[in-house]
């Protein structure tokens, strides 16, 4: 990456969704934009442009699919500039595409969310916590996905809702993380992601939920856990919308049993003639 010392003054943004979905939905991408400002200008830095993308970061050729990265990588050797992300995930949640891109490219990355210039150690590891956490999301819905394929009866229609909440349950196998806790918290309200530190430690103190030491929230102690907290919520979110979850074929035979091993799958059952087929 580049070195630190050279005190770059420009800034180039790069903001990603990854489904149309989530950017009809809501106004993520603006949210991630702001953060982006915000961070340049405690920096003194010029954010000179913003370039976007929406689409999964977790596929092994998101690099290639990406054209509003392929860009803002251009503009960032173009004018020796900074590039910022709200975090890292933003960029990549695949460390082999994120390392093949760091090989190519010598740029100096800021996390908005970390406040901090990242070094190649410290961006491939939040990378790859990234990925693990997709796969392991992936995978819970998968399995739920199939289990409940296997109860219905041979025709009848998959209950996604169902799937999703199972999804969910995977995702929250952790319920007493305090900062899942906090996640859900935020969740509640989108008021509630504007509070003040110090207002939104209040709000945890009155519903009992409290530091691992069992005491009260300061604003300042809040911090760090709110940061993860949030950043939790967009994984959350993200990995909803992934379209991606692999399917056994198997999987895909309802109220059967599951074909021998090369025994070939019947073609009435083929995953692109399902009617959830590139829902997750």
């Amino acid at each position: 990456m580049t070195n630190l010392t050279d005190h770059p003054t420009n800034a180039i943004g790069y903001i990603r969704l990854s489904t149309e979905m989530q950017a009809d939905e809501d106004h993520a991408l603006e949210r991630q934009a702001e953060k982006l400002r915000q961070c340049c200008q405690k920096r003194g830095l010029a954010l000179t442009s913003i370039y976007e993308d929406v689409g999964s970061a977790a596929k092994s050729d998101s690099l290639s699919r990406r054209e509003g990265l392929r860009d803002a990588t251009r503009h960032v050797q173009q004018e020796g500039a900074v590039l910022v992300v709200s975090d890292p995930t933003r960029l990549f949640r695949h460390v082999k595409d994120a390392e093949t891109w760091l090989q190519n490219f010598d740029i100096c990355i800021l996390s908005a969310e970390d406040d901090e210039m990242l070094s190649k150690e410290r961006f491939l590891d939040a990378v790859r916590k990234g990925e693990t956490s997709a796969h392991n999301i992936r995978r819970g819905t998968s399995t739920a996905l199939a289990r409940r394929q296997a109860e219905e009866k041979p025709g009848s229609p998959v209950d996604l809702s169902a799937a999703r909440e199972a999804s969910r349950r995977a995702r929250s196998g952790r319920s007493d993380n305090i900062v899942d806790r906090i996640a859900h918290v935020l969740l509640e309200d989108e008021a509630y992601r504007d509070l003040s530190h110090r207002a939104l430690a209040d709000l945890l103190n009155r519903r009992g939920i409290l530091t691992g030491w069992k005491r009260p929230w300061t604003g300042d102690g809040l911090k760090r856990q709110r940061r993860e907290a949030e950043a939790r919520i967009r994984e959350w979110a993200e990995i909803d919308a992934e379209d991606e979850v692999p399917l056994a074929p198997e999987a895909l035979v309802f109220g059967e049993a599951a074909p021998s091993p090369g025994e070939p799958v019947v073609e009435e059952f083929e995953t692109a003639r399902l009617p959830y087929f590139g829902m997750f």
